[in-house]
């Protein structure tokens, strides 16, 4: 069935998202709102797609019940089919091909039991709730060493320009044998 909370999880963060969004280039934000407008209600051509509405399970439901194998469209690409297909595609010319599924494969689709491994997850206690700042006393922005060991430095500075909520993190992993080879540089993305 439907849950409420996951609903509630989902907005919540998408109305994180929306609040605290970084600046988008003027071009990329004008085509949004123009799409917007094509689709929502007046009041609704900023937010668009950011904000779900309001939790309708009925509608999610439905949705979910179309999710089935006798409601199943499948695209596959692979270079397996190069030279095997029989249709292109106008304005790209991509080579395609199509074909039906068997109603014996759906048939066997259909009797297949769900496997347990999938499920939802447990609701998110990560979720964040509060946004007010603490007050940073330290204004002087150099970064602040909180921890120190024989493998790791764990550095600390505050945001104190935008006072928006957010955090930016930087790992940066130092290898030494990442680096032994041209190869293992290759494949770590290491390089000195």
């Amino acid at each position: 069935g439907v849950s409420q909370w996951i609903f509630d999880e989902l907005s919540s963060i998408c109305e994180t998202k929306f609040h605290y969004q970084d600046k988008t280039q003027p071009i990329s934000y004008s085509v949004d709102i123009a799409s917007n407008m094509q689709i929502y209600a007046t009041k609704d051509w900023l937010v668009g797609s950011s904000l779900p509405s309001k939790f309708s399970p009925a509608i999610l439901q439905k949705a979910i019940d179309e999710l089935c194998p006798t409601n199943v469209r499948i695209f596959w690409e692979s270079k397996k089919f190069e030279g095997k297909t029989d249709k292109v595609e106008p304005w790209y010319s991509t080579a395609y091909s199509l074909e039906k599924l068997t109603k014996f494969t759906i048939q066997e689709w259909m009797q297949c039991l769900p496997n347990v491994k999938l499920n939802l997850p447990a609701p998110n206690v990560f979720i964040p709730t509060d946004f007010s700042l603490k007050d940073s006393r330290d204004k002087n922005g150099l970064p602040v060493l909180l921890r120190k060991s024989l493998f790791s430095r764990l550095w600390y500075k505050p945001e104190t320009t935008f006072s928006i909520p957010k955090a930016y993190v930087k790992i940066d992993f130092n290898c030494p044998l990442a680096v032994n080879s041209p190869d293992t540089s290759a494949l770590t993305g290491e390089s000195n």
